[in-house]
């Protein structure tokens, strides 16, 4: 289901007038043949093998979930939201629901572990770089959020979003920066100079500038970047579609990649 999205070129296509609306759709890969990544490093990131998946799409009446922006979000939000991280790294390490498995999902989808189904000689799979870049992470993001929401029983349960848009919300939101001895959600590699109250600069390219930016002017910086990346066709979806065969992590990706918090 997350792979067999390469049709989407297809119609895409049409939009752009130097390329044919036609396309190979990328198939789903046989999940029984994953093997040690090797991009960049050589991990065993296979999530376990599922004879059978219990998914029914939801039904018409299901309560609508409403993702807050996170720089939003209240202290019951926040308890929700940590206990069910915390419940999902508990699961024992068999169970696919589990965290460092969900992590692996999305590692062998982006590092090589998998290949094209059908495809002679051997071709990666990349869902990164690439027009599968935003339909794959959506599903990955869709079950994630499923699955943390069953974990608490509240079906209504939503992940929050960062709103890099809006001044207020340029900033890591405070509940990634809370007590690690109590948070779920901490994570000590997370740079403590790009912490809260600092404004994030959404053009950062690894190297803070010898003379800080005011926050008047990276605001305006920001917001031209999101509109930049946003509204430009090319920029949102890349310059190349997608097709079976194809050598893929080598396209453009200026969305993925800016802002890339």
């Amino acid at each position: 289901m997350l792979i067999g999205l390469g049709g989407l070129s297809a119609g895409l296509s049409a939009l752009d007038n130097d390329r044919p609306a036609t396309a190979v759709p990328i198939q789903a890969p046989d999940l029984t043949q994953c093997v040690d990544t090797t991009d960049p490093l050589v991990i065993n990131c296979c999530p376990p093998i599922q004879t059978s998946i219990p998914f029914q799409p939801p039904s018409s009446s299901s309560p609508i979930r409403l993702r807050p922006a996170a720089h939003l979000v209240g202290a019951y939000y926040i308890s929700k939201y940590t206990r069910a991280v915390q419940l999902m790294k508990q699961l024992p390490d068999s169970d696919p629901r589990n965290f460092m498995q969900q992590a692996n999902v999305h590692c062998a989808y982006c590092n090589g572990a998998y290949e094209q189904f059908g495809i002679t000689p051997r071709t990666d799979i990349q869902v990164h770089a690439s027009w599968l870049f935003f339909p794959w992470h959506r599903l990955y993001i869709y079950f994630y959020e499923r699955i943390l929401g069953s974990l608490i029983g509240d079906d209504t349960f939503a992940l929050p979003f960062w709103n890099f848009d809006a001044p207020d919300g340029m900033r890591m939101p405070s509940m990634y920066a809370a007590n690690p001895a109590t948070s779920s959600i901490y994570d000590s590699l997370r740079d403590a100079h790009h912490q809260p109250p600092k404004l994030m600069d959404l053009n950062f390219n690894g190297t803070d500038p010898n003379i800080p930016i005011p926050d008047s002017q990276l605001i305006q910086n920001n917001l031209s970047t999101m509109h930049r990346q946003v509204a430009n066709f090319l920029f949102f979806f890349g310059k190349r579609e997608v097709r079976a065969g194809m050598t893929m992590g080598s396209m453009s990706r200026a969305l993925e990649v800016t802002p890339g918090l």
